[in-house]
């Protein structure tokens, strides 16, 4: 019995290697990662240009002589401040002939007033008839219209009175002066261009395939010149633009902002997170991923999936994703995982 024992014995070892060698051989040989370390949420970017909200050639609003100019190209204007003073001498005059007209219309109406208080009491006696005291009724209202006209005849010459000083109408910096001392300006003609500093946006502009990523990023960035600007979304215009074929989003800026005219390029994240593109594999005309579940491989479709393109994923980051090993996956197959080299 003990010889027969030893003789079959080495026969049975080798069968159960040979069992043991067909079950590992049975599983595929691949290595996975956890979807956590392969997560990264790509950025996309767009052509933007800083551009000021106003940049104005402020004119002449009266019709006078230059005569002086405090102010020279380069020079930081605030609101409000003296860019051009004119000959303003006979605006004045004007004003002081309005005032007494409205002075001596005033005197005519007091005057038309008590004339009509006193024949009304005449009509009342019967001294004078109906048609004489209309006619002093009529001398009223006809003063107190005059004098309407002549209230904003006067306001009109006060206003010209204040443009005789040409007065920046927001904070900026001058960049050209087109007017000379002693020339004689008409109304409108442009005297300095104004270029405001104090409110700054940034322009781009957004290509149609990018709208729903850049909807949904939640930061953006104006890059320019190895520099990065904070930037809040103020609007995404609700057109397109032929030559271009996009759609110009506005931005502010909430820290520092760059300088007038610079150009670079819009930063934004996208929100949802993405593998890298060259885990993506093809499966019965669909595109998608392959993870590991308790030592199966499954195939995970991802819709809207592109070759070549970083691939948007929705399942859990705990996931093992399948890196070396996925190309002749099928969908359903035993896995022998094993530390990735």
């Amino acid at each position: 019995m003990k010889q027969l024992m030893n003789r079959v014995l080495p026969y049975i070892a080798v069968l159960w290697l040979s069992l043991l060698s067909s079950s590992v051989t049975s599983e595929t040989r691949v290595s996975a990662e956890p979807a956590s370390e392969l997560l990264f949420y790509p950025t996309r970017s767009a052509p933007a240009q800083v551009i000021a909200l106003n940049k104005s050639q402020i004119p002449a609003e009266i019709s006078a002589r230059l005569v002086a100019m405090p102010i020279n190209v380069g020079d930081k204007i605030a609101k409000g401040d003296i860019l051009a003073n004119l000959d303003c001498r006979q605006t004045i005059l004007t004003k002081q002939l309005q005032q007494a007209k409205l002075a001596e219309l005033n005197n005519q109406l007091a005057f038309n007033k008590r004339e009509l208080q006193r024949n009304i009491k005449l009509a009342r006696k019967q001294t004078i008839g109906e048609a004489e005291l209309d006619r002093y009724k009529t001398s009223v209202v006809s003063t107190e219209a005059q004098l309407e006209a002549q209230r904003a005849a006067l306001e009109i010459a006060e206003l010209n009175v204040e443009y005789c000083e040409i007065k920046a109408p927001y904070s900026g910096v001058i960049t050209k002066k087109i007017a000379n001392v002693g020339e004689l300006l008409a109304i409108g003609t442009p005297v300095v261009e104004l270029l405001q500093t104090d409110h700054l946006e940034v322009s781009a502009k957004i290509a149609r395939s990018d709208e729903l990523s850049f909807m949904q990023a939640r930061r953006y960035v104006f890059s320019s010149d190895d520099k990065a600007y904070p930037l809040n979304k103020r609007t995404l215009l609700p057109f397109i633009e032929n030559n271009t074929r996009s759609r110009e989003a506005r931005f502010l800026f909430t820290e520092d902002a760059s300088i007038i005219g610079s150009i670079g390029r819009l930063v934004w994240e996208n929100p949802t997170p993405h593998l890298p593109a060259y885990l993506l594999q093809r499966r019965d005309k669909q595109y998608g991923i392959f993870i590991a579940d308790s030592n199966v491989a499954k195939f995970i479709q991802i819709e809207g999936a592109q070759e070549g393109r970083p691939v948007p994923v929705s399942f859990a980051s705990a996931s093992l994703v399948i890196i070396d090993g996925r190309h002749g996956l099928v969908d359903g197959e035993q896995l022998h995982i094993v530390k990735k080299q």
